[in-house]
């Protein structure tokens, strides 16, 4: 609720990076984090495969797609998932925090249903 609750842009116009013809600038990303070699981890999260096979890795990863803002590099929004759930469908989640007049830019283009 914290997160939610203060998690808002701060960029002006004035701010480099923030604005690009009147259109605030957003940009979605994402990553995996290794988490502590738990059972509750590993319940919660998963590992991902490897050459020695499915479930083979050395620790349990979370995956992680959030929402920033691109001359901030403020987190906006974020969700969080074991390592076996795709970025796209993490990503798919986001625009709940979109607001008109935003750009949200993207790497991959299967997240093109924005």
């Amino acid at each position: 609720m914290l997160f939610a609750t203060i998690a808002k842009p701060v960029g002006t116009e004035a701010t480099p990076g923030c604005f690009w013809h009147g259109l605030r600038l957003l940009a979605v990303d994402g990553t995996c984090w290794d988490v502590a070699d738990r059972v509750a981890n590993e319940a919660s999260f998963g590992r991902p495969g490897n050459s020695r096979g499915h479930d083979k890795s050395s620790l349990p990863q979370v995956r992680m797609a959030c929402l920033i803002e691109v001359g901030t590099h403020l987190v906006l929004d974020a969700e969080l998932a074991g390592c076996r759930t795709g970025e796209v469908t993490l990503v798919g989640r986001l625009p709940r925090s979109c607001q008109p007049g935003e750009l949200v830019l993207a790497a991959k283009a299967r997240t093109t249903g924005w």
